[in-house]
């Protein structure tokens, strides 16, 4: 049987307190200040003392089921599982893929949208009538020059945009043009269907004497945005 050793202090009378023989032993995990106080014996282990508490049951029994060592595995990660997929949780942060659709979209919408918004826009102007309509003949035509890197004025009128221009197909066009502007705006008389034919083929004469240019020129005036922005 171990003893604690005696109080160091000395009482009248008594003798000195010898040491214990050999370490004194460990207490259980379980065990509480109450219990296993210096001084005294391990209650639990005389059996004087109370039963392990519930929960040092409780985990004794857990780790009694646990399989052995060996068998045991680290649970799956989320989105690894049979109810998950791998794209759940390891996504791009970056959408790179939307992002290339997108510029690629661009790119070949762009070129396309220039070309298709000049033809949306003659049409329109092809459907007035009167004194709109001839107007609307001088304004596709000064357009078209400006595409073809023209420089024109503001209040430039039609004879002043003849007189900027070298080839000769082309000024007979805006002469013609001019002529039937003059009848619309100067006449005084009401501009009628016969005057905007009249205007809308000086049109179609300066586009063929156009026509004539380079064909790397007349592709970069097809994609010139320049007259859109006016």
């Amino acid at each position: 049987m171990w003893h604690w050793p005696a109080s160091s202090a000395s009482r009248p009378g008594s003798r000195s307190a010898t040491a214990h023989r050999g370490p004194r032993p460990a207490a259980p995990r379980w065990c509480t200040t109450r219990t296993c106080s210096p001084g005294r014996r391990w209650r639990w282990a005389a059996g004087e003392g109370p039963a392990p508490t519930h929960l040092a049951q409780v985990t004794a029994q857990v780790r009694a089921d646990l399989p052995p060592p060996q068998q045991l595995s680290d649970p799956p990660l989320p989105g690894h599982g049979p109810g998950g997929s791998e794209e759940d949780t390891t996504g791009d942060p970056l959408p790179v893929r939307q992002i290339l659709l997108a510029l690629l979209t661009l790119i070949i919408a762009v070129p396309v949208a220039i070309p298709l918004a000049k033809a949306i826009r003659t049409a329109h102007r092809k459907r007035r009538g009167g004194t709109r309509g001839v107007v609307a003949a001088w304004w596709e035509a000064r357009d078209l020059l400006r595409a073809h890197g023209t420089p024109i004025t503001p209040g430039m009128t039609v004879r002043d945009l003849a007189t900027a221009i070298t080839r000769r197909s082309i000024v007979d066009g805006l002469l013609a043009l001019a002529y039937e502007v003059d009848i619309a705006l100067w006449s005084g008389f009401q501009a009628n269907d016969s005057t905007v034919v009249q205007a809308w083929a000086a049109v179609r004469g300066i586009r063929r004497g156009l026509a004539d240019r380079p064909l790397s020129k007349r592709i970069r005036a097809l994609f010139n945005p320049r007259s859109l922005l006016r």
